[in-house]
């Protein structure tokens, strides 16, 4: 129990720079509050208490802000910052029984459908996966912000827009050179009758 509490307390000061004592993590991290709560439910769900653990899930949610379905299974080291309104289980951003692999990352407001694999972070509605690393070589990024990572939809877009933007220069090149050939043409028109005009009248037949 006490070697659970101290890597509870020693993820948070893994995850949140602005941690600064044991004490402070104990009394004043709601999220930590909320898992702690989610294992006495999740043990009496586990019996088969089911409403105990029902109350039991209900009386956190009341505390914390957070709620944790009593049967969702939450492994060590998980943190949750900013827990108001977070919900864990069916109906939440987590949806249905997906498994999520070490060390990865959720982005805010992110709605996840499907599994999610080790060490990547996933962003957007529905959820996609914006990056990759080797399990072992991942690095915390708060809140799932990652400096350099191409959101591929957005990328997507850019592509798009630079094409339209060559396809806006082509056309309005191939439009200056048709109003250059239609002048050319009118000019051809008009250049016999001009020859015409200046000539000194009608030819008269030589006897």
């Amino acid at each position: 129990m006490l070697t659970r509490l101290r890597e509870d307390i020693r993820s948070v000061f893994d995850r949140d720079p602005a941690a600064r004592t044991a004490w402070e993590v104990l009394t004043c991290y709601p999220g930590m509050h909320a898992l702690w709560i989610h294992r006495i439910a999740k043990t009496l769900w586990d019996l088969r208490l089911r409403w105990a653990g029902r109350f039991v899930s209900h009386v956190g949610r009341f505390l914390t802000g957070i709620e944790i379905h009593p049967g969702a299974t939450v492994g060590r080291r998980v943190f949750i910052d900013h827990g108001k309104g977070v919900v864990i289980g069916a109906g939440a951003k987590i949806l249905g029984p997906i498994f999520v692999g070490d060390g990865a990352k959720i982005g805010s407001n992110a709605v996840v459908v499907r599994e999610v694999p080790a060490g990547a972070t996933v962003v957007g509605v529905p959820g996609r996966v914006v990056e990759g690393d080797a399990v072992g070589a991942v690095r915390f990024a708060a809140y799932a912000v990652v400096q350099d990572c191409d959101d591929p939809y957005a990328k997507a877009i850019r592509t798009l827009v630079e094409q339209s933007q060559e396809l806006d220069q082509t056309v309005h090149a191939l439009r200056a050179k048709l109003d250059r050939l239609e002048r050319q043409l009118d000019e051809r028109k008009k250049a016999p009758d001009e020859r015409a005009e200046g000539s000194d009248g009608p030819l008269r037949a030589v006897k």
